[in-house]
């Protein structure tokens, strides 16, 4: 059964980075409580991580479930918001390390799983007890969806990557919603099994490919560096025949991390920043750092690549 993922509503949240509400003392309910640190607090650099782990142990272990999936639900909706600065390969700057807290991975493995055989082994279709008024304009109920245990895979992802439970959680989970989710999924928990690989290779090789899709493709070809991945990443900006454009600048970022391996494509790299048009500040960044990062690249590996100087 699909589910609806906005992942376009993410970059919305950047602009919490700025928040600087004082981290002072002031009368709130635990409700209150839980839905400033699900909107502020989580993305707040005055708050120190050791308030917000001691915030969240307490809530997922609160006596009212409704506290619980308040606390949750700041888990989750940092972990998205956060995601378009990962996918760009930027940090955002109030890592939580959210993977430390104590009990955090038993209780979100032990709600998926629970959930997951409750409901007979598929995924249901995620439902809002409050409204767009209340999540949104109000700000008088947290955003999580009923049941909570279907938002936590790509989280989990993010917070526990390499593990293999979660592994098998995404897996169940993403195909579900669409293969641009599931290569998410993997981008955040940086899995590079065989399946997963072809997964990137099939995504980035389609010519029908958008541009945000074919980009966390090539951008984890480039993570896990195999004769494979450098093949396609080659492959794709030799031919440069994706009807959404292909993402040259990640591509050449990509290869660059294959090091030596490389070296023989300096020119195809060369060129396609040369040639490479923007379409945002971020790729405009990104063409000033590739540009300045392949002379070092080239004066680094021609030799050992027994390639000529140019």
């Amino acid at each position: 059964m699909v589910r609806k993922v906005t992942y376009f509503m993410v970059a919305i949240l950047i602009v919490t980075t700025t928040f600087s509400e004082e981290n002072e003392q002031v009368d709130r309910t635990d409700f209150d409580t839980y839905l400033w640190l699900e909107r502020k607090g989580m993305f707040d650099p005055k708050v120190p991580n050791s308030q917000v782990h001691d915030l969240l142990s307490k809530g997922i272990n609160h006596e009212d479930p409704k506290i619980v999936h308040c606390a949750i639900s700041a888990i989750v909706w940092y972990c998205s918001s956060t995601r378009w600065l990962r996918v760009h390969g930027k940090q955002h700057p109030t890592d939580r390390k959210l993977g430390e807290i104590p009990g955090l991975y038993d209780l979100l493995i032990g709600l998926w799983e629970e959930g997951y055989e409750e409901a007979g082994g598929i995924v249901p279709r995620a439902t809002y007890s409050a409204s767009w008024e209340e999540q949104w304009d109000l700000e008088t109920a947290c955003l999580a969806p009923d049941p909570v245990w279907t938002s936590l895979s790509m989280p989990m992802a993010y917070m526990f990557p390499g593990d293999d439970k979660v592994y098998e959680i995404i897996w169940k989970d993403l195909p579900q919603i669409s293969p641009g989710s599931l290569l998410v999924g993997l981008f955040e928990g940086k899995f590079n099994n065989p399946k997963d690989e072809q997964l990137r290779i099939d995504i980035l090789t389609n010519p029908e490919t958008e541009l945000y899709w074919s980009s966390i493709a090539a951008r984890s070809l480039g993570d896990f560096r195999t004769v494979r991945s450098l093949d396609t990443l080659v492959q794709v900006l030799e031919n440069d025949n994706m009807t959404y454009g292909a993402p040259k600048f990640v591509i050449v970022e990509a290869m660059m991390k294959h090091e030596a391996d490389a070296a023989p494509y300096l020119d195809l790299m060369r060129t396609a920043l040369e040639e490479g048009t923007p379409l945002s500040s971020v790729d405009r960044d990104l063409k000033t750092v590739l540009q300045e990062r392949l002379v070092h690249f080239e004066e680094k590996y021609v030799e050992e690549a027994e390639l000529p100087s140019r």
